[in-house]
């Protein structure tokens, strides 16, 4: 900024040894450092990092500090990483606060608003539940979005049913725009899992829960996306590979917003956190409405997350967002739940998609090796179902496993970001417990009169609980599903 001019003499320097640092811990070096990387990236590192630290920490809030704090968060180790995050915040907040008359005269705006927003992405994406205020303005600015990729030829007029077209025109922010949203309603969400954690939701169902709240902002979400930036009108599964990667300005946020949105919804929705995080022991299960709404949209929603990842993965096209690698791993305790289904084609399915769960958190894991812990507790839930095996019956198959596994997915602690502790300190007060969760799964209700008067007579109570240690909860009598059909539709 030109009124801290005085202040900046050594602000190239600083963003070009971060830069130095960054590039020299995620990518393949130069010839001129062969058998000299370790060293290269000490240097720098070490020379950015006291440069930064020095400036920062004197409460300078010029935009190149802030540029090269968000720099070296992604090379940083992981306690150290979640420090300087918190460093960036606040110097983001004091940034604004002080300046905010001169980002409309800044010769730069543009790098203003991405140096903004890039501090609201790495906080949602490294520690969703630290949010300031510094990001809430009723009517935000955001930075510029590539534009909409050239429409393909025109689709027959079956294709797609023609109410799905609305013929409103909505504004459209960019698909930067919509991304940026989608990550605050994903920090309201993990704020939430939190809350249920410690005890402190509300009933789901009850009016001004925090669930129906977040429920609220994604449908307030999806009615203000215009139809332009959807997959029926963007046709990404019907693009080739190189119209994906010269446009990957566009395609990448574009992927993104999809991805969290969807996962989003499916994590709110899980089962189980309606059917044993959330469940009040003095009244039982939640309304059987309720659980059939809730496990509808958690298998459709992440039904979706894996078929957009796949198809970039099909088509080569690289998705290495560390957040991503995050609801992945959360959104993979899904088809761990019904893996183990009595329909065989729902019990495979779920399977398919568990595996390359996993093969995908492996693959990411090369770049981010936090996401390795994540595939060791997807691991870990899968040993703990295996050395517990339960006998099918008529009623389901039952899944032994620690909630404290799930927990350390969904809401990880801070003290699991720091080498020097395990992610099993402090777990929550499930810790001690066993929970079988039934799978049995059935198909939708069907019009077999026959079979209903053979069977009419052989009714089973899904709510008579066992409100001893352990817990028996059997999906098939509580609720009926469906597969999505995964047509662009959305």
């Amino acid at each position: 900024m030109g009124c801290l001019e005085d202040n900046g003499s050594d602000s190239p320097v600083m963003v070009s040894e971060s830069m130095a640092e960054t590039t020299f811990s995620t990518a393949s070096t130069h010839d001129f450092y062969q058998g000299q990387e370790l060293q290269a990236v000490e240097h720098y590192a070490s020379s950015a990092q006291q440069t930064v630290t020095s400036i920062a920490s004197q409460g300078i809030p010029k935009l190149e500090v802030v540029q090269a704090l968000c720099l070296l968060v992604l090379v940083d180790v992981a306690g150290r990483a979640w420090m300087t995050i918190g460093t960036l915040s606040r110097l983001e907040a004091l940034r604004k606060i002080s300046q905010q008359a001169l980002l409309e005269s800044s010769s730069d705006p543009e790098a203003c608003l991405r140096c903004h927003w890039t501090v609201f992405l790495l906080e949602q994406t490294f520690m969703p539940q630290e949010r300031t205020s510094v990001h809430d303005d009723d009517q935000p600015k955001y930075p510029a979005s590539a534009p909409i990729p050239p429409s393909l030829p025109p689709v027959t007029d079956f294709e797609y049913p023609s109410d799905l077209y609305s013929d409103e025109a909505t504004e459209d922010l960019g698909i930067t725009a919509y991304y940026i949203k989608i990550l605050g309603i994903w920090g309201h969400m993990s704020s939430y899992m939190h809350q249920i954690r410690i005890g402190k939701a509300q009933t789901a169902w009850s009016p001004g829960s925090m669930h129906y709240e977040l429920c609220a902002q994604l449908y307030e979400y999806d009615a203000k996306t215009p139809h332009i930036q959807l997959l029926r009108n963007v046709h990404f599964t019907k693009r080739q590979s190189t119209e994906l990667i010269e446009r990957r300005e566009y395609w990448i946020p574009w992927v993104l917003q999809q991805v969290t949105s969807h996962a989003t919804t499916a994590i709110l929705n899980h089962p189980f956190v309606h059917l044993v995080a959330m469940r009040d022991r003095l009244h039982g299960l939640p309304p059987r409405q309720f659980l059939q709404q809730t496990v509808d949209l958690a298998l459709y929603h992440s039904a979706w997350v894996f078929k957009f990842l796949r198809f970039c993965e099909d088509q080569d096209f690289g998705i290495y967002d560390p957040l991503v690698g995050h609801l992945v791993a959360v959104v993979a305790t899904i088809p761990w739940l019904f893996q183990r289904a009595i329909d065989p084609k729902i019990a495979q399915k779920a399977k398919d998609d568990l595996a390359w769960c996993k093969g995908f958190l492996k693959r990411l894991s090369a770049t981010w090796p936090h996401i390795a812990h994540k595939l060791d507790l997807l691991n870990s839930l899968d040993s703990t179902a295996e050395n517990n095996p339960q006998s099918p019956s008529a009623k389901g198959v039952s899944i032994v496993f620690h909630p404290s596994l799930f927990w350390a997915l969904v809401d990880p602690k801070i003290s699991q970001m720091t080498p020097s502790l395990p992610y099993y300190q402090g777990t929550n007060r499930f810790q001690d417990g066993t929970i079988r969760v039934s799978t049995h799964y059935i198909q939708p209700l069907v019009d077999n009169r026959a079979e209903q008067s053979n069977t009419a007579g052989d009714l089973y109570d899904p709510f008579s609980l066992d409100m001893g240690a352990l817990e028996q909860i059997n999906l098939d009598d509580v609720f009926a599903s469906f597969l999505p059909t995964l047509d662009e539709t959305l």
